[in-house]
């Protein structure tokens, strides 16, 4: 498990002052693949994004363990992400049938987007030289209303810690963004008209190229090609994660996305700290495990140099 202490939970805050004045971009952020997929409901209904497989064997006993099993990406919860250095967030958002409300899910239900918003805003009150990076990237069973509700909600709990959609994030650094009490940016990833969008989501682009294999030399390898050529967006996404299909799990019912991500992380973690090509937010099931936020936090001290901080220049390696 990873350290939860006041070196990872005050990371930014800590980090010299010459790389503080880079951009956001320039920084690398460790962030967490499916966020809220952490101890997921076996007891709820399945939720939406469930593949239609998934579905219709649901009531059989012990399907839903078994999608917990290879639904669950995370073992530390919200808190515990945060505190142990995460600063981005991966999240599916969806309405539960049951009670109306919205959730975080993968395949099954997991902890209420009112949970997320509560636990982030209590960090950044007791961490104030913290950024944290909110990317709603996909929607199910959502109405406008909901977008709409959502959007309120994150206005309303954040206020004026959230960048706003004309607030230049793609080229603020942190120290400006701490002293003029920026600590939250939200990427929204739906096109819905409701107007609160301008008050909560930012402009930036942001990318989330997705290796989408079972195999870790293919994984390795697609990330090798895909961050050697120029970024094609502000933020570009590093995701280091095996994708099990349907025939994964039902030729392993017995096993689990944890086990199958182990098999990852001996190849994953050397290129982590090895490549010289820039990495900017980078995501993993499991960041508590394999030394994955050390490794990606160690990459902004690597090959120090102030001559290319003062100048702009990138300073990850």
């Amino acid at each position: 498990m990873a350290p939860r202490n006041q070196s990872t939970a005050d990371w930014m805050a800590n980090l010299p002052q010459s790389l503080q004045q880079l951009p956001l971009s320039k920084i690398a952020i460790p962030g967490s693949h499916d966020t809220g997929a952490y101890n997921l409901d076996v007891n709820g209904p399945v939720a939406s994004d469930a593949p239609s497989f998934v579905k219709y064997v649901s009531w059989l006993p012990g399907v839903k363990r078994i999608a917990a099993n290879w639904g669950n990406t995370q073992n530390l919860d919200l808190k515990q992400q945060l505190e142990a250095g995460i600063r981005y967030f991966d999240l599916r958002v969806a309405v539960n049938p049951q009670d109306k409300n919205l959730y975080l899910v993968h395949t099954l239900y997991g902890p209420k987007v009112e949970d997320l918003l509560s636990t982030v805003d209590t960090f950044l009150n007791e961490h104030t030289g913290e950024i944290i990076l909110l990317d709603f990237n996909h929607f199910y069973d959502m109405t406008d209303d909901n977008h709409k509700a959502l959007l309120g909600r994150l206005l309303s709990v954040f206020g004026s810690k959230l960048c706003s959609v004309d607030y230049p994030v793609a080229s603020m650094n942190l120290e400006q963004m701490i002293v003029q009490g920026k600590q939250v940016i939200v990427f929204y990833q739906c096109s819905c008209s409701a107007p609160e969008k301008r008050q909560v989501a930012t402009r930036a682009s942001i990318l989330s190229p997705w290796p989408n294999t079972t195999d870790p030399a293919q994984c390795v390898d697609y990330l090798t090609d895909t961050f050697a050529k120029p970024p094609v967006a502000d933020y570009l996404v590093c995701q280091g994660v095996l994708t099990p299909a349907v025939s994964t799990v039902v030729y392993n019912l017995c096993g689990s996305l944890r086990k199958l991500n182990s098999t990852l992380s001996p190849l994953l973690m050397p290129w982590l700290r090895d490549t010289r090509d820039h990495l900017n937010i980078v995501l993993t099931d499991f960041v508590g495990e394999a030394g994955f936020i050390e490794t990606v936090l160690k990459r902004n001290l690597k090959g120090y140099n102030m001559e290319d901080a003062r100048s702009g220049q990138r300073l990850l390696w």
